[in-house]
């Protein structure tokens, strides 16, 4: 249970400031909408908050759609013998959804390998986005984890500059395992924002 609320959630929050550090226009507008909603009030992010910031959800579903950090979802086990999808499956059978490869699909997501935020606005999710499984079974601490990682990436939007430590993009290069964390750690150079000194200074 500790395994499964930490390190997914650390692994989306360092794949969705690489996302951001790779588009700096889409950096730009989460900024500006936590500006117009939060900064400009005078105040640090808080969790109330997360409801009047779509496009910061959308940044982090987008994060999920293309890296899920557990791509296979939570094993199932079948407790009788049922068809899904046409196949027979037999009782006593280990069934692994594969969301990565649902995620990255061209059927069902138009470029599916490129980020793309603004897919998410208005978009009716159904069973093609399934980053904490869905039905009875889905992750119990899908909305936590939801808010844990708006405010912890909304907080580092507002309150810092951000920029990568390399010349060229920021790598994805994945390591093989139950969830997928990146090779190569991410690193990043920041500078509190002039406007969010006095605030950060409080911290």
């Amino acid at each position: 249970m500790f395994t499964a609320g930490t390190h997914t959630s650390a692994f989306t929050m360092e794949r969705a400031m690489s996302c951001l550090l790779n588009h700096p226009d889409i950096l730009q507008k989460a900024k500006n909408e936590i500006d117009d909603q939060v900064t400009y009030s005078g105040r640090l992010l808080e969790d109330s908050d997360l409801s009047k910031l779509p496009y910061l959800r959308c940044i982090i579903n987008e994060t999920l759609r293309i890296f899920p950090p557990a791509p296979t979802l939570v094993p199932h086990y079948s407790s009788e013998d049922c068809i899904i999808g046409g196949y027979k499956i037999a009782k006593g059978t280990n069934l692994f959804v594969n969301a990565w490869a649902i995620h990255r699909d061209a059927n069902l997501w138009e470029e599916p390998s490129e980020f793309k935020p603004e897919r998410f606005e208005g978009l009716d999710e159904g069973f093609k986005f399934l980053p904490f499984g869905k039905g009875r079974r889905a992750c119990p601490g899908a909305a936590m984890a939801m808010r844990l990682v708006g405010l912890a990436v909304g907080t580092l939007v507002q309150c810092f500059e951000w920029e990568s430590a390399e010349s060229q993009m920021v790598e994805f290069d994945e390591k093989s395992g139950v969830t997928l964390g990146k090779t190569k750690p991410l690193e990043a150079l920041y500078k509190p924002r002039l406007s969010m000194i006095s605030l950060v200074s409080q911290l």
